[in-house]
């Protein structure tokens, strides 16, 4: 049997309100794709920790390199990625030729195993 290579994160208040999700799925055998990272607002760091945990399930899953794209039009995006160490990269799959498209991609550090 094969196991699932995606995840999905919902970070919650510890009254259970969401605060933030992020997810990763398959995009080939050593690469994985980030999607949909959000937070609130009103949580700042929030994006931070959700970011970095599906770095270290990426790794733990075998993966050794991510990818993402948010719009350029989202400069508040594309700084947070900066500041998190991802580099601009060539757009991928759907995004290849969509105008409005940044594309992005880090390589991960070796999963820590216990």
């Amino acid at each position: 049997m094969q196991r699932s290579r995606s995840a999905f994160a919902v970070a919650r208040t510890i009254d259970g309100q969401a605060i933030g999700c992020g997810a990763l799925r398959h995009y080939s055998f050593e690469i994985a794709e980030f999607k949909r990272i959000y937070r609130r607002p009103q949580w700042p760091g929030a994006g931070a920790v959700i970011l970095h945990f599906l770095e270290d399930v990426a790794a733990l899953m075998g993966y050794r390199r991510v990818i993402l794209e948010t719009r350029a039009a989202n400069r508040r995006a594309v700084a947070f990625y900066q500041r998190h160490g991802f580099q601009t990269i060539e757009p991928f799959g759907e995004y290849i030729g969509a105008d409005d498209a940044h594309c992005f991609g880090k390589a991960l550090a070796s999963a820590r195993r216990s």
